[in-house]
């Protein structure tokens, strides 16, 4: 017992002992050659001017996130979309679309995730989204395409020949032979020089 005291003794006379270890002011110098103070110098300015650069990119990046996230914002309210869907490849685009339709959207989800959700709630609602005059042109109608009617050439002659078909180039070129006194040309007006 008497030698754990003594130990705590010497212990508490130790903390007690003020410390010689410490900071040691020295009167040393450090020497540089001029052309290395200089680079320094150069180094530190350049440091600052590519901090300065970086700043300005960074807000402009900023201003032009803000630009995107108010458009997409306004466009998911009134934009009419008059495309099909696979006309729509900006992530932008396809932000406003699923915005427009309700659907969840974040600027970390990719434009293939974006993309395959917006078709999904397109084929899921294709029904309503058709009487929308929103959304109607996002779902592709192949059926319109071939509906559609087709330009046909005109059936009536322009020429004394009974199968002479209209052809606005052949016509223009037949006339042009018969104004300038070439005399008919050797051509037919027929179905088989239509283009």
């Amino acid at each position: 017992m008497k030698r754990v005291n003594s130990n705590l003794r010497t212990q508490l006379e130790n903390s007690r002992k003020k410390s010689n270890h410490g900071a040691i002011k020295t009167k040393a110098r450090f020497l540089t050659h001029p052309e290395l103070k200089a680079a320094h110098a150069k180094a530190i300015e350049e440091h600052t001017e590519k901090q300065k650069e970086e700043a300005v990119k960074r807000e402009q990046k900023d201003r032009e996130l803000e630009e995107i996230e108010a458009r997409i914002r306004q466009d998911s309210v009134d934009k009419i979309f008059d495309l099909p869907l696979a006309s729509y490849k900006r992530k932008d685009e396809l932000r406003t679309i699923a915005r427009a339709l309700g659907l969840p959207e974040d600027k970390k989800m990719t434009i293939s995730k974006l993309a395959a959700n917006i078709r999904a709630h397109l084929v899921t609602n294709s029904d309503e989204l058709r009487r929308n005059r929103r959304f109607s042109g996002l779902i592709s109608n192949k059926r319109r395409h071939i509906d559609a009617p087709q330009s046909q050439p005109c059936d009536t002659p322009i020429h004394p020949h009974a199968d002479a078909v209209y052809n606005p180039l052949l016509h223009l070129l037949y006339y042009t032979f018969m104004a300038y006194g070439f005399g008919k040309p050797s051509f037919k007006l027929s179905t088989k020089y239509i283009t």
